[in-house]
């Protein structure tokens, strides 16, 4: 049985792959954070204010990659993203 050939589907840029890992180590630390500050609620509400800003950054991150991977699928492109 012949599979096609999908590996062009995973080349992702470098520059992904690095802002990606950056905003999970941020996501890991202000988790570890959070569990030694518990009993601070100051400190708590900051870091998750934090978290929040790193999701959001990895939304945006992740939505700037799929129009480039759906072009490799010969999928039509809108011009904005759907959110």
């Amino acid at each position: 049985m012949d599979t096609p050939d999908l590996s062009h589907l995973f080349l992702v840029d470098h520059s992904f792959v690095i802002n990606a890992g950056n905003i999970a180590e941020a996501l890991s630390n202000l988790h570890y954070l959070i569990c030694m500050d518990a009993a601070d609620p100051v400190k708590v509400r900051s870091y998750s204010d934090q978290i929040g800003e790193r999701v959001r950054a990895l939304g945006v991150l992740l939505h700037s990659i799929l129009p480039e991977q759906a072009k490799l699928l010969g999928a039509k492109v809108p011009s904005t993203p759907r959110i």
